[in-house]
């Protein structure tokens, strides 16, 4: 349980440095990490008959709600059939119908997120599972790397810090006190009042994790 930000961030750092996804993942907030959970967790939907039974036994290792499961499956396969027929027809209706569908899809893949008893062990077990088998995950590798906290404020159960990268420049980090102690919220944006203006380093991406689709960097 880390007492302040800094020291949380020094975890987080040295978990990234040996490679240790659980240790990494525990620095953070859980109920932020759903967006990457739910893009390792949608492979259960891919047509790699082999990848799906991985995911799947990764998920209930975690507690994830077979029902839920099977429903991301379900919603997946009909936004799959529904792509496939947009490229065939045309026409409104089918396409506010196609809108629906993915929305419903990503609505399984939440629920099916906030089934699992540790959202924080699953996402290092599907993290740990999508480099070793596609070479990259949701998370950059270099994340944190090399990197300095300074100019930590608290205002009650929130801080904010600037990350120093070292190539220059600096970017906010948002944390949150919980019952387990300080914890990194990955893709909060500071609070007005807390808030300060950040300049970007030179050839370095200002994100901290990798946006949705895009591959990270290999460990």
């Amino acid at each position: 349980m880390a007492d302040d930000p800094a020291a949380v961030f020094a975890e987080a750092q040295a978990a990234m440095g040996r490679g240790d996804w659980h240790a990494f993942f525990a620095c953070h907030v859980a109920r932020d990490l759903g967006l990457v959970t739910g893009h390792g967790l949608a492979l259960v939907a891919g047509p790699d008959p082999e990848v799906r039974a991985d995911v799947q036994a990764l998920a209930a290792r975690r507690g994830v709600d077979r029902a839920r499961l099977d429903a991301l499956v379900a919603a997946a396969d009909a936004v799959s059939a529904s792509a496939a027929a947009l490229l065939s027809t045309d026409g409104l209706e089918r396409s506010l119908r196609h809108r629906d569908l993915v929305k419903a899809l990503d609505a399984a893949v939440r629920a099916a997120v906030r089934s699992a008893t540790d959202i924080a062990a699953l996402t290092a077990d599907l993290e740990g599972y999508r480099r070793a088998r596609f070479g990259g995950g949701g998370f950059s590798s270099s994340l944190y790397a090399g990197e300095t906290l300074t100019d930590v404020r608290i205002d009650g159960k929130v801080a904010v810090g600037m990350r120093r990268f070292p190539r220059g420049g600096a970017e906010a980090i948002v944390f949150a006190r919980t019952r387990d102690g300080w914890l990194i919220r990955p893709f909060a944006r500071p609070p007005v009042a807390l808030r300060r203006p950040t300049t970007p380093a030179a050839g370095r991406p200002t994100a901290g994790p990798c946006p949705p689709g895009r591959r990270a960097g290999t460990a």
